[in-house]
């Protein structure tokens, strides 16, 4: 939050937070216990035109290259949290296939 909050208001308005999750399979319901593993790295985007932006595709590929990379080489799943500047955040799973195409 420190970063987004860092940059002026009208340029940026999202931080993108990669999550390597071990052992994931995609598609099966959570469980508890899944492990979930924070990349580093935090990738700051405009998305006052959504998805549609350039710089908030670019920040949400990044990021999901950098969860891949964060599983290492071992079987698992590529996850994201989008933050919001008012700390509301949304967190979702990356197709395998999404995130091997931006490594």
């Amino acid at each position: 939050m420190a970063q987004l909050h860092a940059q002026p208001v009208e340029l940026v308005d999202h931080a993108v937070v990669a999550l390597a999750l071990p052992q994931r399979r995609q598609g099966e319901p959570w469980r508890v216990g899944q492990r979930v593993e924070g990349v580093a790295g935090c990738w700051l985007a405009d998305s006052r035109s959504w998805e549609s932006t350039a710089g908030f595709n670019a920040a949400r590929s990044a990021a999901s290259a950098a969860a891949l990379r964060g599983l290492g080489g071992r079987p698992g799943a590529a996850a994201l949290v989008v933050i919001e500047r008012s700390g509301a955040w949304t967190a979702f799973e990356v197709p395998a296939q999404a995130a091997a195409l931006s490594a």
